[in-house]
């Protein structure tokens, strides 16, 4: 099953970012989105200057 930018973005809406309580796209934190046969790639900017990267838990998810 092919995943669209537009699946991906709709997803992403759902995504709250917890210290301003809005969704990353209504405050404009994905940069881009990137969708190949084998993988998608999301970049998503931090809300402040000292955010450091955590690792994800498993790395992926299942839309």
């Amino acid at each position: 099953m092919a995943v669209s930018i537009e699946t991906i973005t709709q997803a992403l809406a759902t995504v709250i970012d917890p210290e301003l309580r809005a969704p990353i796209t209504e405050l404009d934190m994905v940069e881009s989105v990137d969708v190949t046969d084998t993988a998608v790639t999301v970049s998503v900017l931090l809300t402040i200057v000292d955010a450091r990267p955590r690792p994800l838990s498993n790395g992926v998810a299942r839309l």
